[in-house]
């Protein structure tokens, strides 16, 4: 007899998943994928340092320090200190590292909550979220529906309140993406202040999801945001803060899977190393170490990619408002959310088999548990001619009959790129 986990999975989870693993599988080459978040100049970039390091003998044994890597620890809480919360001391001491954002999260899930307890959410959210809750744990997402325009106040503490009122499970926690993906904004700081009161008083776990800390670009259209805002820089002492970070996206190499859970909570800290102990390759370290310790990446290359995210942002900008859609202006993160279609179900499957057949996968804003349909997450870390291929296909199916898109000067040398977007 197999397990209840294993029989459930069985016919309701990956029924599901391999529908679409097979959907993917049957794509041709030539389709533009505007659906995954990944920043193609920040990988072009990474690859360049690494093939001018090599491996040393000791990167070939076990690592064996409670936490992972001393010496990627070490670097990791530089990156905080100069860089992400630079108003708060984190120490190696505090890390732990583990095979991704979502491995740890895992672990911290394990660590905080028993089965059938509730994680409080905000939607949209991204659906990963799910698995490290509901599928590889047992705990349950308790959503708090929060109408777009409200998603980054602090009235928002409004909304968890009255989810957790009516919650049927116990909750323990709340997980906020910060940045907001799919939303592509970040949390003001009297918003993750408000949102960490909130906490206190319920006597639960704030665990922040900071993946695109340094994925921050010019937010000329995004006058309410504030800059980015560490859960940590709130209470740096509080032994209920937990934050989640991962160099998948800001560096370009989402294959890699490191990521670091930071937390003050030694009890926590300690679980977490335990579950996650010898996770990580150890090949993955000197991968890190290059990346890390790469003054060139950290004070070059890093304001270049900003410089690269604010333009491909503003090219799906031009793009929606040349051909009036609606969308949040974003000042975070690889993507756009838009709304493409009708708030209907027949609309939305409908545009999404049309995008589809026209060679390009979005991602629906249902696929992120959004409570209004016809949203779409648009990614544009991809490279500047793919994009524009990809936005000229998504306005094809659309039926769009404007002239759209028009380069006024096509050059390769980047970052000194003009373009327009004309009606």
């Amino acid at each position: 007899m197999l397990s209840a986990t294993c029989r459930n999975r069985a016919s309701t989870v990956i029924p599901r998943l391999l529908k679409v693993h097979s959907e993917k599988q049957q794509q041709r080459d030539s389709v533009i994928d505007l659906a995954t978040a990944e920043n193609a100049f920040m990988k072009d970039k990474v690859l360049t340092a690494m093939t001018r390091r090599g491996l040393s003998d000791p990167e070939l044994g076990y690592i064996k320090t409670i936490g992972g890597s001393l010496k990627i620890r070490k670097r990791i809480s530089e990156l905080f200190n100069d860089r992400i919360c630079p108003t708060i001391t984190v120490t190696e001491s505090d890390i732990v590292l583990g095979a991704g954002a979502q491995c740890l999260l895992d672990a911290l899930i394990e660590s905080v909550c028993d089965p059938e307890d509730g994680v409080l959410i905000a939607t949209p959210y991204w659906s990963g979220l799910d698995l490290s809750i509901s599928i590889r744990n047992r705990a349950k997402v308790v959503p708090v529906n929060v109408p777009l325009n409200e998603a980054f106040s602090p009235a928002v503490v409004h909304y968890y309140e009255t989810a957790l009122r009516q919650a049927s499970n116990t909750v323990k926690a709340v997980i906020v993406c910060n940045p907001n993906n799919p939303l592509g904004r970040c949390y003001p700081w009297e918003t993750v202040e408000a949102i960490w009161r909130f906490c206190q008083r319920h006597e639960l776990q704030y665990i922040s999801d900071e993946v695109y800390a340094l994925s921050i670009h010019d937010a000329q259209t995004a006058s309410q945001d504030t800059g980015f805002t560490s859960a940590l820089s709130i209470q740096s002492g509080s032994e209920n803060v937990h934050v989640i970070y991962s160099l998948s996206k800001d560096f370009g190499c989402n294959g890699i899977r490191l990521g670091a859970m930071i937390s003050r909570s030694h009890d926590v800290h300690m679980s977490v190393a335990l579950s996650t102990h010898g996770q990580i390759s150890s090949l993955t370290i000197p991968f890190a170490e290059a990346i890390l310790s790469s003054e060139h990446i950290m004070t070059k290359v890093l304001g270049q990619s900003r410089q690269y995210l604010r333009d491909h942002a503003d090219l799906v900008i031009g793009f929606c408002q040349a051909e009036n859609i609606e969308f949040l202006p974003p000042s975070a993160g690889h993507f756009v959310f838009a709304k493409l279609c009708h708030d209907s179900t027949a609309a939305e499957e409908d545009l999404l088999e049309r995008l589809r057949s026209a060679g390009v996968e979005l991602s629906s804003g249902t696929s992120y548990h959004s409570t209004q349909r016809g949203w779409f997450r648009i990614c544009f870390g991809l490279n500047r001619h793919t994009l524009i291929e990809g936005l000229d296909r998504v306005k094809g199916v659309l039926n769009i009959t404007t002239q759209g898109l028009v380069l006024i000067e096509a050059t390769e040398v980047w970052p000194d790129i003009k373009y327009s977007s004309l009606g």
